[in-house]
């Protein structure tokens, strides 16, 4: 397990406890307790389930980023440039086509993607999952309090999307640690250092 995995999965506990704490306050057997809690009316509870689905995606986020950071130091297949630095200050969207250009650009890993399959799902489905994913947290925080958004923070989306990206770090975090992507980076990289356009 990689520091930044150890580091995600703290991040994605804090989204689950977040949701333990929803599940606390919309309780019916507490609904006095709480009620004592507050004076006046009570406040939104369903803003504790969109920070979790936003903190789950910023530990996520993070976790990428910091991996990147992390094989760099192990000087695997060093490429710190300044194109990549600038690349990786701008890294606020991690969905798939990102994630894949910032590694295929530090580490000339052509697809990063190739080993993300769990649960029943290919690679395609699991990318198409991460994408529809981060579409939902861009309505959540940029969009949810407008007429016609649906609610796509509902608790079972939380949920399966806190228990998906856990599942695609742990899934990233064994295919960097296999090092079977070492050799054909370390190639793209000489290939280009040659002048090649491979």
């Amino acid at each position: 397990m990689s520091k930044s995995l150890e580091k995600f999965s703290n991040g994605i506990e804090d989204a689950r406890n977040m949701l333990a704490i929803y599940d606390c306050h919309n309780s019916s057997e507490n609904e006095e307790i709480i009620k004592g809690l507050y004076k006046g009316k009570l406040p939104d509870i369903d803003v504790l389930k969109r920070f979790s689905f936003t903190l789950a995606f910023t530990a996520f986020e993070t976790y990428i980023e910091d991996l990147v950071r992390e094989i760099e130091q192990k000087q695997i297949t060093p490429n710190s440039t300044e194109k990549n630095e600038k690349m990786l200050e701008r890294f606020h969207n991690p969905n798939t086509e990102n994630i894949r250009n910032l590694y295929k650009s530090w580490f000339c890993i052509e697809d990063v993607t190739c080993r993300w399959s769990f649960d029943g799902m290919n690679r395609e489905q699991v990318c198409k999952k991460l994408d529809d994913y981060i579409r939902n947290r861009g309505e959540i925080v940029h969009r949810l309090k407008e007429d016609n958004v649906p609610d796509v923070a509902k608790k079972d989306n939380v949920v399966k999307c806190v228990n998906f990206l856990d599942k695609l770090a742990r899934c990233m975090d064994e295919y960097i640690a296999s090092d079977e992507w070492v050799e054909g980076a370390r190639k793209k990289r000489a290939e280009k250092a040659q002048g090649g356009n491979k």
